[in-house]
């Protein structure tokens, strides 16, 4: 027989009963976040809600504006965030501020993925730094193992 729990969550103002597994409880946890549009990353750093800081980051005004929020919410960076603020940087003319952000989260340890790397890709591009851009691309596949897409 399959021991079962029973645990109660509350979604969008609907309640849901459910009768569940211990072992998909975890699983059922990091639905339930998602859906209800908390995002919860776990990183070295702990949880963090990287959706709140994304939809901040796709709001601002400026290049200063995404700094102070970077400062504020420093330990809440992973590679979704460290993408919205690359691409914000890039909109605002700032590649240079685009950088500084890929290679300190890098720095700090924070993984990154097709999207942080193509962005730092078109920042050194846009600044004509052709070789570097080109390293980052062979570095992303051959130490990262991560593979272009049609953006890189």
């Amino acid at each position: 027989s399959v021991e079962l729990g029973r645990i109660c969550c509350k979604l969008n103002n609907d309640a849901i009963d459910l009768m569940i597994r211990p072992t998909q409880m975890l699983l059922l946890f990091g639905l339930v976040a998602v859906a209800a549009g908390l995002s919860t990353v776990t990183t070295r750093q702990g949880e963090v809600r990287s959706k709140e800081l994304v939809q901040r980051l796709k709001q601002a005004r400026n290049a200063e504006d995404v700094t102070r929020l970077l400062a504020r919410n420093h330990g809440d960076v992973n590679a979704f965030v460290v993408s919205a603020a690359m691409s914000k940087y890039r909109r605002f003319g700032k590649p240079q501020e685009a950088l500084s952000v890929f290679e300190a989260t890098r720095a700090k340890g924070v993984r990154q993925n097709v999207f942080t790397f193509s962005s730092a890709i078109a920042a050194k591009a846009r600044l004509r730094l052709w070789e570097e851009a080109l390293g980052l691309l062979e570095e992303m596949q051959t130490k990262w193992g991560i593979e272009p897409n049609d953006v890189t």
